[in-house]
């Protein structure tokens, strides 16, 4: 979504007016293609293809003039570029000068393709091969049918990877209800579109989308692309998809070794921010962002369903037996005894708070003697 967002930045450099940009600011665009032509890193045989879309041969014009289709539009009195264009003229500027580019790194570019970005291009393809006779600019003069529109979203909702994307640009096409056989000014379509993909982008790069994939990705270690398939399959709840993965509950194609192992959510966790006990919202770790494993403070997983809590939350669970019942799937399990973990027994309310701070105050005690010099017996 990266490219998308570049895209975007450009085209609001150009200071345009909606999805239409007169002719005349032609200047700010050749200034942003020679920004990308003088990057110092990038190689000679990728400098060459991409300046061959300002060459011009014979009489014609330079390849990159050809793809923004400079045209009249009945709703201006100059001439203009729609942003289509500009999209698809920038877009292969873009593929010639990472197409010199290793094989590995390519494919290390490919694994970092969001799937809604290509759903996204093929939409743009979709929508110009219908309505784009002649010049984009003129057929944004012209209409649409609603039933045409839908048809076209249900299409790109049933094989995408993020359908919630698609449901949301439905209905912001739709939002005063038209009628299936009701036309719609293209300029008005193309408007929303626009408006459309800069929520997407706001989201998928640093927003929501972004924080979901980084999560899924930095726990199972995999890149933008799966983590996006991951959590598609999943409805986008990152616990969800961490928990296909590791059961080996996700299909072939991007199921990886080892997913029939467990995993911890304690990472995945304090990945996503969550950094307090879900049960007395009390934080894990200390003002400084330490704990120390046996601490009251620490995290603890469980094995029922990965979930994490505090260890003090934790040992109230317990009963005499170290059965535990897990407040989140009610599971009940059992607990391996661990040295540094003593059984909890029951105890009243009052009872609790007073032992509590009788840990505390022996806990200051012990580090004062330390601080002393002193040995505890």
């Amino acid at each position: 979504m990266d490219d998308l967002a570049r895209v975007l930045r450009h085209w609001d450099a150009c200071e345009p007016i909606g999805v239409l940009l007169p002719a005349n600011r032609l200047s700010k665009i050749f200034e942003l293609v020679s920004q990308h032509l003088n990057d110092s890193s990038l190689s000679a045989a990728a400098h060459t293809d991409a300046s061959a879309l300002l060459s011009v041969a014979g009489d014609g014009l330079p390849p990159f003039l050809r793809l923004l289709r400079i045209s009249g539009s009945r709703k201006s009195r100059y001439e203009v570029i729609h942003f289509f264009r500009f999209w698809q003229a920038f877009e292969e500027l873009g593929r010639r000068l990472c197409g010199a580019k290793l094989q590995g790194v390519a494919e290390r570019v490919e694994e970092n393709v969001e799937p809604l970005a290509e759903e996204i291009i093929e939409f743009r393809d979709s929508l110009l091969r219908k309505f784009g006779h002649g010049s984009v600019t003129q057929s944004l003069d012209g209409f649409v049918t609603s039933s045409t529109l839908k048809s076209e979203l249900l299409r790109m909702q049933s094989m995408s990877a993020d359908t919630s994307a698609w449901v949301a640009l439905e209905s912001d096409i739709f939002l005063c209800g038209s009628r299936p056989a009701q036309e719609m000014p293209l300029h008005r379509v193309f408007e929303i579109v626009l408006a459309w993909l800069r929520k997407v982008c706001e989201s998928y790069v640093g927003g929501l989308h972004d924080t979901r994939i980084r999560s899924v990705g930095d726990v199972i270690s995999c890149g933008r692309r799966d983590s996006c398939l991951h959590l598609s399959h999943a409805d986008w709840d990152v616990e969800d998809a961490l928990l296909g993965f590791f059961s080996g509950q996700v299909p072939g194609s991007i199921a990886r070794a080892g997913a029939s192992t467990s995993w911890s959510s304690c990472g995945a966790k304090l990945q996503k921010l969550e950094v307090e006990c879900p049960i007395c919202m009390n934080p894990y770790s200390a003002s400084d962002g330490s704990f120390s494993a046996g601490s009251d403070s620490g995290p603890v997983e469980l094995r029922c369903c990965f979930q994490v809590l505090c260890r003090l939350c934790h040992r109230k669970l317990l009963n005499d037996q170290r059965m535990i019942t897990c407040p989140f799937c009610r599971v009940i399990d059992r607990v391996p005894l661990q040295p540094v973990q003593a059984v909890a027994h029951p105890r009243s309310s009052s009872l609790g708070r007073i032992c509590r701070t009788a840990e505390r105050l022996a806990s200051g005690a012990s580090r004062s003697l330390r601080a002393g010099g002193m040995r505890l017996a």
